[in-house]
This record gives structure tokens, C-alpha cells and sequence, in this order.
């Protein structure tokens, strides 16, 4: 009987009980609602502030991922597991899961939010280009959490830990703009431009460039739980 099932829903149960859950879903629900309560602040385009709502929000999610994994490393939990023959590969998959599934639970009503606000207010606005966009964006969200992963593996001090993923993801978006298409950013840049339109390849470029991303840190924060002291 495979054991991620049992891992899944144990990280489940530990996210809910501490309100971790409640926070990661209420940040990418907040990225929408950012949308609907604002969505004539400033000169921007109502994507533009969804782009930057889901963008603080897969950060927030990164930091809060890595502290998570981290707390789990101090508190013993993971040795605990570890020491019941629960190989260590299998405790950072389940973990993800869980992750995953609480910011889709929070990222799909919340991007249904952002859309019917802001299809009134672009009525030639593109729905299969919006879509896109969203995955986009999406797939560096997912970047995001496994980068926390990979720091949660790495640093013990959750404060430490926050802060690194909190500024990598700044570094990723912000301090490269010349090469943002080949970054996972680059998905929240596409989704701010969709009403001024890109080609479809951009969208599906950004889209592998963030799986690819999330595949090496995960594989990345696997070695590294490896070799960690739980």
C-alpha cells in the first residue's frame, strides 16, 4: 500500500488544525477579491493588479511553505515519521500535495472572481488568452511553493527561511526584467499583459519554463531533505 495517501492527508490534517490551511487558500481568494473591491485604483489594467495580487500571494505562500517544512524539521515530526520507515522522499511529495491542493482550493474561486470582474470592464478581453495567462501565472506559483520547499530543507530558522523565499521571488520578478520571459515570472508579466495581447507560445514557454522549475527544485529539496538533520 503506498504510503503518500497517509502522508497527504497527514500534512492535511497538520495544516488545518494550525490554520496554515485557512491562510494559504485565503491569500490567492484575496488575490481576486483585490480585484473586485479595487478595480479602478490607479491607471492600471484590472489584470495588472491581479497579476501583482497573485504574485504577492505565491510569495507569501513560498515563505509560508518554507516555514512550514522547516517547523516540521524542528518540532521532530519528520524524524518521527522517518524513524516508522516513512522514506523521506515520500514526506517532502506528500507535503507538496497538500500544499498544491490548499492554494488550487484558494486559486481557482479566486480567479473566477477576478474574471467576472474584470470581463465587464474589458468585454474584447481574450477567454482563452486570459486562461493562459492563469496557467501561466499558475505553473510560477507552483515555482514559488517548491522553492520553499527546497529552503524549508536547507534552513532550520523559519525567519531565515521566509526572508530567502520572500526575496528570491522579488529577485525573480523584479531584478531581471530584460530576460523576465525566461524566469517562472515571466507568467505573471503575461497575465498583466493580456488585454495588449502575445503570442501563444509565449504563454506556453513560460508555462514549461515553470514546471521545469518546480520539477528541479523539488528534486533539489529532496537531496537536500536527504542529507538534512531531522
Amino acid at each position: 500500500m503506498s504510503l503518500f495517501p497517509a502522508v497527504t492527508w497527514l500534512a492535511v490534517r497538520e495544516l488545518w488544525i494550525s490554520f496554515r490551511l485557512v491562510t494559504i487558500i485565503a491569500l490567492f481568494l484575496l488575490a481576486g477579491a483585490f480585484v473586485a473591491l479595487l478595480p479602478g485604483l490607479g491607471q492600471r489594467q484590472p489584470t495588472s493588479w491581479y497579476a501583482i495580487g497573485l504574485a504577492v500571494a505565491s510569495a507569501a505562500a513560498g515563505g509560508l511553505t518554507a516555514a512550514i517544512l522547516s517547523l516540521e524539521r524542528k518540532r521532530g515530526t519528520a524524524a518521527w515519521l522517518a524513524s516508522r520507515a516513512v522514506p523521506r522522499v515520500t514526506l517532502l511529495v506528500g507535503w507538496f500535495i497538500a500544499l498544491l491542493a490548499a492554494a488550487a482550493a484558494g486559486f481557482v474561486p479566486g480567479s473566477a472572481l477576478a474574471w467576472f470582474t474584470i470581463m465587464p470592464a474589458s468585454p474584447t478581453l481574450d477567454p482563452q488568452r486570459f486562461a493562459l495567462g492563469l496557467l501561466a501565472a499558475g505553473s510560477g506559483s507552483l515555482a514559488c511553493v517548491a522553492l520553499g520547499m527546497l529552503a524549508g530543507a536547507l534552513l532550520p530558522p523559519a525567519r531565515a527561511t521566509l526572508l530567502l523565499v520572500c526575496a528570491a521571488a522579488a529577485a525573480g520578478s523584479l531584478a531581471v526584467p530584460d530576460a523576465r520571459s525566461l524566469t517562472p515570472a515571466s507568467g505573471y508579466f503575461l497575465l498583466a499583459e493580456v488585454p495588449a495581447g502575445w503570442p501563444l507560445g509565449r504563454a506556453l514557454q513560460a508555462i514549461g519554463i515553470g514546471l521545469a522549475t518546480t520539477a528541479l527544485l523539488l528534486a533539489g529539496a529532496g537531496l537536500a531533505l536527504e542529507r538534512a538533520d531531522l
